[in-house]
Order: C-alpha cells, then sequence, then structure tokens
C-alpha cells in the first residue's frame, strides 16, 4: 500500500512543509509545487539527531515564500523550520531535524514533508541506545 495513502487513511501528520503558495494557471486551477524527501538518516537509536532531507520544486508562475516547518509522529509535534522561497521553475532542497527521544523499545512513527496539497511521506524507525 502507498505510504501517502495509508497515513492519510489514519489522520497521521508527520514532517510538513506548509506556509508556501501555489500559482494561478490561466484555466484557475492551481499549480502547486513538488516535494520529495530524497534522504534521511536512518538507521536511528533513540536520542540520536533525525535528519531528512527534502526537494522542492515551485511549478507556478508566482515566487513561492514561507517556513518548512518538520512535523513528526502520529500526535503530530513541529520540531524545527526553515524560511523557503523559490522563483518560478527553481527547486531547493531543504534540511530538517531533530534529536529524537530515548525510547525503551523500537518505535515507529510517520513523518511527512507537505507543501500546499503536495506531500511526501515515510514511516521510519527508532531502536532502544544500547
Amino acid at each position: 500500500m502507498d505510504r501517502r495513502k495509508l497515513l492519510k487513511g489514519a489522520g497521521a501528520l508527520g514532517a510538513a512543509l506548509t506556509g508556501l503558495g501555489g500559482a494561478s494557471t490561466a484555466a484557475g486551477r492551481h499549480r502547486y509545487p513538488s516535494v520529495r524527501i530524497i534522504n534521511t538518516n536512518e538507521p536511528l537509536r533513540g536520542g540520536e539527531w533525525f535528519r531528512l532531507t527534502a526537494r522542492i520544486t515551485n511549478h507556478g508562475s508566482a515566487r513561492l515564500r514561507g517556513n518548512a516547518r518538520l512535523i513528526v509522529g502520529n500526535d503530530p509535534d513541529q520540531v524545527d523550520s526553515r524560511y523557503v522561497s523559490l522563483a518560478s521553475n527553481q527547486s531547493t532542497t531543504v534540511t530538517l531535524g531533530y534529536r529524537t527521544y530515548p525510547v525503551q523499545t523500537r518505535d515507529v512513527f510517520p513523518v511527512r514533508v507537505r507543501c500546499e496539497n503536495e506531500s511526501d511521506s515515510r514511516i521510519i524507525s527508532v531502536a532502544p541506545a544500547p
């Protein structure tokens, strides 16, 4: 099953890029940015720094401006943010992260990168520290 459908169906919210506007087309429809998670630093142990890198591409004709926010878990929590500004047809990568919580048993939770109506998501796993 597609992870995005699984996360949407479960109502889970992981890592989010929000506050970025899309541009209108002549037909009145919006062209949104594309978002793709390109890297994480898994595998992780509790207490280690989690890092996620995502590529954002502005497909609209107007400049895209806003904060990239990293939100993790089934009970969404914002843990990091970065400002993003992209001209039309421009791409950039953003790296967001936070220190994971110490865990006694393996913990699995969603992370999502979201921009306007587009998103990419992953399920990550954090193992107990030795």
